[in-house]
């Protein structure tokens, strides 16, 4: 039975909240069947119940054909696990001593993503694209407990959006810092983020490294651009007007960056 958790015991902000034995589960295989399943989940969602969606990159064309996608994987273009009730996450977690690192295999040959890196860095001279997010699927072997690997991964990066599903086919861990989105009622809250640098070893250095970042050209041109990019998606379908930008090139302490 699949079971989802939302919350990450080692950070102060974020989610708090996990769900066990859906009453339903709800795929889409097919481009065609992604859009009624968001309709399913809206529809449950509305009818007082709880739903935990997960929506594939290759799912894209199903809300615009423009979008060329690689073929998909052996994972679902986008499944959905309807909950009756929550409860809240267990907070006194502490990771099991069965993790081990794993050794991570590309899917891409050298000379691919050589090649690909060199074509955006042509577009971009060329001025057909201002940013390319480049990625590439990793495979390893896991045999032990993903829960554990889960509150290894939520120690070590403390990060307040974290997610762990489980379902009889796949589990999906999720550590993030960055809140894509958030709705409440008619108002919704995003916080983008673009812009990294390590941690310093100690105060003066850590003082110095944030100075460089706050300053830095490239980095504040790049969280203009996700910020004014959001705006734009927000300004979709927010009323006209509503849409503010409350702070901008803030900078956000974590253990690592």
């Amino acid at each position: 039975m699949a079971k989802a958790i939302f919350n990450n015991p080692f950070s102060n902000s974020g989610w708090n909240i996990s769900f066990d034995s859906p009453s339903e589960k709800i795929f889409a295989e097919n481009i065609c069947d992604v859009i009624p399943l968001i309709q399913k989940v809206d529809d449950a969602a509305k009818n007082g119940k709880w739903a935990v969606m997960l929506l594939s990159y290759e799912a894209a064309p199903a809300f615009d054909s423009a979008f060329v996608c690689h073929k998909k994987s052996n994972f679902p273009l986008a499944c959905a696990f309807i909950f009756d009730k929550c409860s809240p996450a267990p907070d006194n977690i502490l990771p099991g001593n069965s993790f081990t690192a794993l050794n991570w295999n590309p899917l891409v040959p050298q000379n691919d993503y050589n090649s690909s890196i060199e074509k955006i860095q042509k577009y971009i001279a060329a001025g057909d694209t201002y940013q390319v997010n480049y990625t590439f699927p990793l495979e390893g072997s896991y045999t032990e407990n993903t829960i554990d690997w889960y509150y290894n991964l939520c120690m070590a990066q403390r990060a307040p959006y974290c997610c762990y599903i489980d379902s009889d086919d796949f589990s999906v861990l999720s550590i993030s810092p960055e809140l894509f989105f958030q709705r409440t009622g008619n108002k919704i809250i995003t916080k983008p983020m673009k812009g990294t640098a390590k941690r310093g070893r100690w105060n003066a250095e850590d003082k110095e490294i944030f100075d460089k970042l706050k300053n830095s050209k490239k980095d504040r041109a790049e969280n203009l651009m996700i910020v004014d990019l959001l705006r734009n998606d927000l300004g979709k379908i927010a009323k006209t007007g509503s849409v503010k930008t409350l702070s901008l090139f803030d900078i956000e302490k974590y253990d690592t960056v």
